[in-house]
């Protein structure tokens, strides 16, 4: 190479290595894996991602903190991708273990409804375990579930068509959006089920007074189900205004539920999540913004 093209090529190296603003054409331009904080919903969801990248998470907390990145976009499903979980699966997330970076399955709107407020306190059955195992069952059915296999398909469907509450409920919504992503459930197949989920799920969360784990669950959830615009804007407020300093919301059991079963790392993932799918409709100007007051408490479903 000539000593005049060798030059022409560290001036271009040096250029695209400053970190000013100036844009030069011909530079890979990096992502930012931080919103900036212009707005008090980018200054949360940048404390969220900040507490997430420092600490131990566990599967289930680094599914929506992927899946969050992915909707945020920018240079964040990079930064997800370097986070590690602290430790193998637990035998009820082992079906989170290749589905983080899964690419989710859409579904269409729906017009945000307006439902009666139900208090199914407390927020797990009446046993813990009992709880965990029907969640780790659940999750074993998704993980076994082919389309293909209709024995695998109605067991699952049965399990997640089975009335549940608070985190249960929560789960099986997950449990329906991942396994139509995975092709076990049509489209079809999990609409009728989306709907229903997402009412019963509103119907809790806006019985709620406070903000605990589970609302932060409830709402993440929704969100997965491409419901985010059901979430009443006061929740999102309220989401918002009671952060920590420290990016999550620290451990917030509901209700009757011990606490030992739920954690500052937890919540902040379902927080992040949450958050991130507000902006990402923000990103899009979507109409689901407007709706997002039309949500909440009502005399009929």
């Amino acid at each position: 190479m000539s000593r005049r093209r060798l030059a022409g090529a560290a001036t271009v190296a040096a250029a695209c290595a400053l970190t000013s603003a100036t844009f030069l054409s011909g530079c890979a331009r990096e992502q930012p894996t931080r919103l900036g904080g212009g707005t008090p919903l980018a200054r949360a969801i940048d404390r969220a991602a900040d507490f997430l990248g420092s600490h131990p998470l566990g599967h289930a907390e680094l599914w929506f903190t992927q899946q969050a990145a992915f909707r945020l976009g920018r240079g964040f499903p990079g930064w997800a991708a370097t986070l590690r979980a602290s430790g193998p699966p637990q035998w009820a997330e082992r079906v989170l273990e290749g589905a983080r970076d899964l690419p989710m399955h859409r579904f269409p709107p729906l017009e945000a409804p307006r439902v009666v407020a139900v208090d199914t306190s407390p927020a797990l059955s009446s046993s813990p375990e009992e709880a965990t195992q029907e969640i780790g069952v659940l999750f074993f059915a998704v993980e076994d579930c082919t389309h293909a296999d209709a024995t695998s398909r109605e067991k699952l469907q049965r399990m997640l068509e089975n009335e549940a509450h608070g985190y249960v409920l929560a789960h099986q919504a997950w449990a329906l959006a991942v396994s139509v992503t995975r092709g076990c459930l049509t489209p079809d197949q999990g609409e009728a089920l989306r709907r229903s989920m997402g009412l019963r799920i509103l119907s809790e969360l806006v019985a709620s007074q406070g903000l605990t784990d589970v609302d932060l669950e409830r709402m993440a959830v929704l969100c997965v189900l491409d419901l985010c615009h059901w979430v009443p804007k006061d929740f999102f407020d309220r989401a918002i205004a009671r952060q920590l300093p420290s990016g999550s919301w620290g451990s917030i059991p509901a209700p009757g539920v011990d606490p030992s079963r739920v954690s500052e790392e937890h919540s902040a993932a379902l927080g992040f999540y949450a958050l991130a799918s507000l902006q990402a409709l923000a990103d899009l100007g979507t109409k689901g913004m407007g709706r997002l007051s039309c949500a909440g408490r009502s005399a009929s479903p």
